[in-house]
């Protein structure tokens, strides 16, 4: 099994070293260390590529799911990990990640939010919706929700769904077994 970690900084100079000398220090060495370097304005870039055994993958375009989305593509793990920039992991991290993996094939995700819901941006958004037309004392955001939840299902999370189907069968339906949809 090979893991490939990812760190997609924005602007990070300052916390990035801690957090690659993290990931360098594990008793499971990670098979590769990606950086992305997401437009940033600071010395992100730098303080990456001087760091032995970090690659480092310059996104112009700003925003998280795109450095995610571009590193994803980049990499060649089996299993990718995420890290934010200004953490650091606990130094068996990458070894309870891969003994967590090997014990339960079927496995797509260790932690996070996508332990309890398969679509937890979602969840999000429609609680923020929410929360936005009751701080503004809208109804009609909240007429319209039913609407949108349902054009979400139907033409995004339908969608998302298919493609997760057809690219992890067998770990996708175990996935679904296991963590229920909100939306």
């Amino acid at each position: 099994m090979t893991i490939s970690v990812i760190v997609c900084a924005y602007n990070e100079a300052r916390y990035l070293p801690a957090c690659l000398h993290s990931l360098l220090a594990q008793t499971r060495p990670a098979d590769e260390i990606v950086v992305v370097n997401n437009a940033s304005s600071d010395d992100t870039g730098a303080v990456a590529r001087a760091i032995p055994g970090v690659r480092v993958i310059d996104e112009p375009v700003k925003g998280l799911v795109i450095a995610r989305e571009t590193a994803r593509r980049a990499t060649s793990g089996d299993v990718l990990a995420y890290i934010d920039a200004d953490c650091r992991v606990p130094i068996q991290w990458l070894e309870r990640i891969e003994r967590r993996f090997s014990r339960h094939p079927a496995l797509v995700a260790v932690t996070g939010p996508y332990r309890f819901t398969r679509n937890p941006m979602y969840v999000g958004l429609t609680v923020a919706y929410v929360g936005i037309a009751l701080l503004v004392n809208m109804a009609w955001p909240l007429l319209t929700l039913p609407a949108v939840l349902i054009a979400l299902r139907l033409f995004v999370i339908a969608r998302e769904e298919r493609h997760l189907r057809q690219a992890f069968p067998e770990a996708y339906a175990a996935y679904c077994a296991r963590v229920r949809r909100w939306l």
